[in-house]
């Protein structure tokens, strides 16, 4: 499956769960009927992405069951990544997790909205992952997720 620049950690005839592919940075595993894509994708490029294809291609973000915009209570930045570590180091109660990193996602989007990126993509066609791979590919993005 190394079109569209995906290169993998097999070279087998066919996917298997455990193949993971890799595209500037952006990786990608079969699940089942669809693909996950965990990466960093910038939330302007997330929602010139949305904007611009077809809805019928199943990208979804974040795993949502419908085509959800990223505009939104979605999204993430660094930030908010470390605040869950810290959250968690701290022993919260797990039930508490969600509503906490909310709270903190919201104010941390209003204050600055370019900083916040997608993490997670579920794409149910084939086609849709030929069109997501080409857009990482014509909009020169790099998921950059230990800088």
């Amino acid at each position: 499956m190394n079109s569209n620049g995906w290169k993998s950690n097999h070279y087998m005839p066919v996917h298997s769960n455990d193949t993971i592919y890799a595209l500037n940075g952006f990786t990608a595993q079969f699940r089942n009927y669809y693909m996950v894509i965990l990466g960093q994708m910038p939330m302007d490029k997330a929602l010139k992405l949305y904007n611009s294809v077809d809805k019928s291609l199943e990208i979804r973000l974040n795993g949502h069951g419908s085509n959800i915009s990223p505009v939104g209570d979605v999204g993430s930045n660094k930030e908010v990544m470390r605040y869950v570590g810290i959250l968690l180091d701290s022993g919260v109660a797990l039930k508490d997790l969600d509503a906490l990193c909310r709270i903190k996602q919201t104010e941390l989007k209003e204050a600055n909205p370019e900083d916040f990126f997608i993490e997670t993509y579920h794409i149910d066609t084939w086609e849709g992952f030929r069109v997501f791979s080409q857009f990482i590919i014509d909009n020169e993005i790099k998921s950059t997720w230990f800088d």
